[in-house]
């Protein structure tokens, strides 16, 4: 198991229904604690509360795909991945009923589901309708895209004119003053997680300079906010919680 996989597993406290929320890296988030688990052993159910890429344009890498419920979604093999997600057009799935996701942590060790959309941008705000976090759910994983930083925010950020409605904020760049904003905002990072475990994740930590990650880390640091700095692609772990 790689190092980010092993590092997101062994912070997670309650693994029965992950919701995974933000940008820059949901779906590979899914997909690494997905195949973590099934390396484990586990039965593994990865699934969206909104919308999620049809497996023709992103390897999932599951072994079982269902886009209706029926009775073999309810009978997975031990080590095994199960997508199951409705068709909604060619590109996309659509999330099937809430009570579904929830009636199928009966029969799976590990739910896992994306519960917003940033049109595949490292940033976002979100909508009044999301995240959609299910009901029961153990955990939610925040995530930014670090591939911003330093980057102009009109073309980083999805619902840009919303972040400059709600927070009036003058910077025209991703720096720390606008994450903190996207971490203290009632429409930020972290809405709809209340009193559930958050994991606050930066994803793509190579793409910073040491400099850049120094001053991330001291900045973290003096507001006291535990958070995951990653690279899944160099599996590299710059700032565990």
């Amino acid at each position: 198991m790689n190092l980010c996989r092993k590092t997101l597993l062994n912070n997670i406290k309650n693994k029965k229904l992950i919701a995974i929320s933000g940008s820059g890296g949901k779906t590979t988030t899914m997909k690494s604690l997905a195949l973590a688990y099934k390396e484990l052993g586990d039965k593994v159910l990865i699934t969206t509360s909104t919308k999620i890429a049809h497996p023709i344009n992103y390897n999932y890498e599951y072994d079982r795909f269902f886009t209706t419920y029926c009775d073999n979604l309810e009978e997975p093999n031990k080590n095994s991945i199960t997508l199951y997600a409705n068709s909604f057009e060619k590109n996309k799935l659509k999330s099937p009923p809430l009570d579904e996701i929830i009636n199928l942590t009966n029969y799976y060790d590990v739910v896992i589901y994306e519960a917003d959309g940033s049109r595949r941008l490292p940033l976002k705000i979100h909508s009044d309708r999301d995240p959609v976090i299910v009901k029961g759910t153990t955990c939610v994983i925040e995530i930014l895209g670090l591939i911003a930083y330093n980057k102009d925010l009109k073309d980083n950020m999805f619902l840009y004119d919303r972040y400059k409605e709600l927070t009036n904020d003058t910077n025209t760049i991703f720096n720390y003053d606008v994450f903190k904003n996207l971490y203290d905002h009632s429409q930020g990072i972290r809405k709809n997680a209340n009193n559930i475990q958050e994991i606050l994740l930066f994803n793509q930590g190579d793409t910073l300079s040491d400099n850049n990650l120094k001053l991330l880390n001291k900045s973290l640091d003096y507001d006291n906010i535990k958070a995951l700095i990653l690279s899944y692609t160099k599996d590299i772990i710059y700032r565990n919680l």
